[in-house]
């Protein structure tokens, strides 16, 4: 889960809008949230109708929130009449925030926009972060400064949040916020008093993989239920289960293994207690993240600076990084889906990666055999199926293809060659 951080900064303002938006009146026209809250990361739009005098003009607002490290690090904002330029731009930038979150778009109030700007810009000050370029086109929204409801507040959190359907969700998403030191996060699934930062003496940590099963707790009562409708916010149902939990994490380029132990109240943390952490080497976390990697190599004879996200159809929900060497389209699963094992790997959000490179190669990269085949078949059946010359298919047994990429090399041969891997 990321956003495209090379994305042009657009700003498209017209007439010299700027100081008018500024001394504007606005009315919202609608508003969304991402119901990522639980992965640490929302992404909110906003799209207001301002009147400055006898001008009338538009506004889209968007603000890309961090509760782990970066608070409010990204805000992109466009002030005019929505022609094309000004939507395509929007689209793009829509794009490139939110595509890579795996989340649902949730529709907010203008009182649930308000109170999350505010919230965000409480948490930048108290931590010190600075706001980002621009923020002073929404300080109409920090003014005046109120608190919703407990039952607006319960509300607004059913939007941020997505709904919770197994335990491995709840232990999964409970998990990676307490390692992230989001504890407010990591209470949204709790019930009662439930301590949370077991593990003081760690720095915020991405939590890489997470290894969950079942134990027997105090009272024995482990029995088999089943999810109701109602079980499936935040929690309803009275059965008690236990697991245990073998975490893999990493801050500071150290890696640690933490052992947990957490008992659900239906899809709620009722208890969590520590039962170890030590630190392993990057060799052994190596071996605890090995998956497999399906990798296929085409040449192409003919020019591929026209190849974009609309060359095949899994392109249009990816995301495009410009490197060195080529751009990289990496293509996300729609949902979070994977928090629902009881093995999680953070990366497994990742459906596939194409990566087109300057020198007329094209290089598909899958954790997936079922993936890869997908994105052949679609590479092959567009436009550039014709030019393309398959040069290899290759599996290994750990991933590769961002090792490829970041070394910056133009030949994925050549790069097998120079690591002394077999062809």
């Amino acid at each position: 889960m990321e956003h495209d951080s090379n994305f042009r900064n657009f700003h498209v303002i017209k007439g010299g809008l700027q100081k008018k938006a500024q001394t504007a009146s606005y009315r919202l026209i609608s508003a969304w949230i991402t119901d990522t809250r639980l992965m640490g990361v929302c992404c909110i739009k906003a799209h207001w109708l301002a009147e400055a005098g006898d001008d009338t003009f538009e506004m889209f607002q968007f603000f890309y929130f961090d509760w782990q490290e970066y608070g409010l690090e990204t805000y992109e904002s466009f002030l005019g009449e929505p022609d094309l330029e000004m939507l395509e731009a929007v689209e793009t930038v829509e794009h490139s925030l939110a595509a890579g979150l795996g989340g649902k778009k949730n529709l907010i109030t203008e009182r649930e926009l308000r109170f999350l700007v505010q919230s965000f810009a409480e948490f930048n000050a108290k931590r010190g972060i600075p706001m980002p370029q621009k923020s002073s086109e929404f300080d109409f929204l920090l003014k005046p400064q109120f608190n919703l409801s407990d039952e607006e507040q319960h509300s607004l959190i059913c939007k941020e949040c997505t709904k919770i359907s197994s335990p491995m969700q709840v232990m999964n998403y409970f998990l990676m916020r307490c390692f992230a030191r989001d504890f407010e996060g990591a209470k949204l699934l709790t019930k009662n008093y439930v301590r949370t930062d077991l593990f003081s003496e760690f720095a915020a940590a991405d939590m890489l993989r997470n290894s969950i099963k079942e134990a027997p707790d105090d009272a024995g009562s482990n029995s088999d239920y089943y999810a109701t409708s109602s079980d499936t916010d935040f929690g309803t149902f009275n059965t008690r289960k236990t697991y245990t939990c073998e975490s893999l994490l990493e801050f500071d380029a150290k890696y640690y293994l933490a052992a947990t132990r957490i008992t659900l109240e239906g899809r709620k943390v009722v208890k969590y207690e520590r039962l170890s952490a030590f630190r392993i080497s990057l060799w052994e976390s190596s071996l605890m993240l090995t998956q497999p990697e399906y990798v296929t190599v085409y040449d192409v004879a003919g020019d591929l600076s026209g190849f974009d996200t609309k060359t095949f159809s899994l392109l249009k929900t990816g995301l495009l990084s410009q490197h060195e060497c080529g751009k990289l389209f990496s293509v996300f699963y729609p949902s979070n889906a994977h928090l629902a094992q009881s093995t999680y790997y953070m990366y497994d959000d990742l459906f596939g990666i194409c990566y087109v490179l300057d020198s007329g190669q094209i290089v598909l990269a899958s954790r997936s055999y079922e993936n890869i085949l997908k994105l052949e078949k679609e590479l092959e059946e567009s436009r550039y199926g014709p030019s393309l010359v398959l040069v290899s298919k290759y599996e290994f047994n750990h991933s590769l293809i961002h090792d490829f990429v970041n070394r910056n090399y133009e030949d994925f041969e050549d790069f097998l060659k120079d690591l002394g891997v077999d062809e």
